[in-house]
């Protein structure tokens, strides 16, 4: 109770800071914006469950003069503000270059691009400016939200005479739809689903659907459609084949393989088809009292995309996740062929673990060549680590096994067997023993490694450091030379 008379007192003494400012017709500065949010954000947003501003709710209504500055100053500074860039830019990967995208979004979150004053971005960077501010601004009660629509006597896009916004929202989908279809048609994004080849591809009619209905909208008198549109239908079952497409060629990457940019066009196509799904709702008007809700929907969303527009964590995670997968999946198929099934490839394992062995006894008395060598610690490092790349190297060549190394290759087909297990339906007693058989074949498969390589990496060493010894007299496992 005493933050929010606090606040509601640090709202009394602003307003009679700008008093003065708020009277003048020509007064357009976000400056007083910005210090009414800073007063209104809490403190510690990852804790907070709802966000109260019933003392600034409090302060308007009883403060009738200052109300009506108010209203006044909002009109003033949120008259035409272009927002159609927040619906088609804004959050969506810009290129299909990875690494450009990471380095912009690194610089933006300390040098954010500043775009034109005429844009409602613009205000939004200067008030809104916090990455969390979006994560707030949902917190607040909805009842909250419309007692200040009333207060401030905003008018919703739908009842605005003059289309303004739901023209910005219109040009901003038409945006999204057409660069979506021209990334489809893409040969590289096209080869990725040869399912689809033989069929009128959707982005295309998805592009036609909307450029009627958008031009029957802007002519219409009432600037919004009902759910029970057909043309809105059609679009809702052209936007599924869209995601259809788009999941399709993702799950074809392990079949034709995926590279980073063909990823990233993927990725920016599914980040432009849940914004269109997201758009296409305020397009649909069913009853009057959804004309306000969507109108304070629409201003939380677009400041939800402005905030979270740079959000590093989310790009890197979502980029990387598939060609994680495949690494995954490849190096599980890769790994089956290190566990045995049968006698025949049990005693193969035995003996590529003795080729395995041989050339480690190598590598152990090269490594005790190399420490007699008078060097610095990184010159022993650097001579220490080139002795075991060359030696994993032969090991692979020709073919060899080394039992210390098996675990990383087995591994994900372990992890496999298990998200099989899972998956399965049916008996729970059961579901398991895939795995407990996959487990079973692996234990023998790495003992039998590891015997091979015991066996004969130390006769081995043993041989070499007695051949040494008889050819240049030098015990070279002695601690002195």
């Amino acid at each position: 109770m005493r933050k929010e008379q606090d606040k509601e007192q640090q709202v009394k003494s602003l307003f009679g800071r700008f008093k003065g400012e708020l009277r003048d017709p020509a007064y357009v500065n976000v400056d007083f914006l910005v210090l009414l949010v800073d007063i209104i954000r809490p403190k510690h947003v990852h804790v907070l469950y709802q966000v109260d501003i019933q003392f600034l709710l409090g302060f308007l209504t009883a403060a009738p003069e200052e109300l009506q500055c108010f209203q006044l100053y909002l009109k003033r500074v949120l008259a035409e503000k272009d927002f159609d860039q927040l619906i088609s830019d804004t959050g969506i990967i810009s290129y299909a270059d990875f690494f450009y995208e990471l380095k912009k979004r690194i610089t933006e979150r300390y040098l954010p691009f500043q775009p034109p004053k005429s844009t409602l971005q613009y205000l939004l960077n200067q008030v809104f400016y916090k990455p969390g501010d979006a994560d707030w601004v949902a917190a607040i009660p909805q009842h909250q939200f419309d007692e200040l629509f009333r207060v401030c006597q905003f008018e919703t896009i739908y009842d605005d005479k003059t289309g303004f916004g739901m023209t910005e929202i219109l040009y901003g989908l038409e945006l999204l739809v057409q660069r979506i279809t021209g990334r489809a048609m893409e040969t590289d994004v096209n080869k990725m689903v040869p399912e689809f080849q033989n069929f009128d591809s959707p982005f295309i009619a998805i592009m036609r659907e909307f450029t009627e209905l958008n031009d029957r909208i802007l002519q219409s008198e009432y600037k919004f459609i009902s759910s029970d549109d057909l043309s809105y239908k059609q679009i809702l079952v052209l936007h599924k084949q869209c995601e259809s497409y788009i999941e399709t060629a993702f799950d074809n990457s392990h079949r034709f393989g995926i590279s980073i940019k063909v990823n990233q066009s993927l990725l920016r196509m599914r980040q432009q088809l849940e914004r269109i799904r997201e758009i296409l709702s305020f397009l649909v008007i069913d009853h009057a009292d959804e004309k306000r809700q969507k109108t304070i929907a629409l201003g939380t969303t677009l400041i939800g995309y402005n905030s979270r527009k740079s959000n590093i964590r989310k790009l890197v995670g979502q980029s990387t996740q598939l060609l994680a997968y495949e690494i995954t999946h490849h190096t599980a198929q890769t790994g089956e062929h290190y566990i045995t099934s049968s006698k025949q490839e049990y005693w193969k394992m035995f003996r590529s673990a003795c080729g395995g062995g041989l050339i480690v006894g190598v590598m152990c008395i090269v490594k005790l060549l190399l420490g007699k060598i008078h060097s610095s610690e990184f010159g022993h490092a650097f001579l220490y680590s080139m002795n075991y790349a060359i030696g994993f190297t032969f090991i692979y060549l020709l073919g060899a096994t080394l039992a210390t190394k098996q675990p990383a290759m087995t591994a994900s087909a372990l992890v496999n067997a298990i998200e099989q297990g899972i998956s399965e339906q049916g008996d729970s007693k059961h579901r398991y023993w895939k795995f407990a058989e996959l487990f079973a074949r692996l234990f023998r498969s790495q003992f039998i490694a590891f015997i091979g390589n015991v066996v004969v990496a130390f006769p081995m060493s043993l041989f070499l450091v007695w051949v040494i010894q008889q050819l240049f007299q030098v015990n070279i496992a002695s601690a002195k030379w």
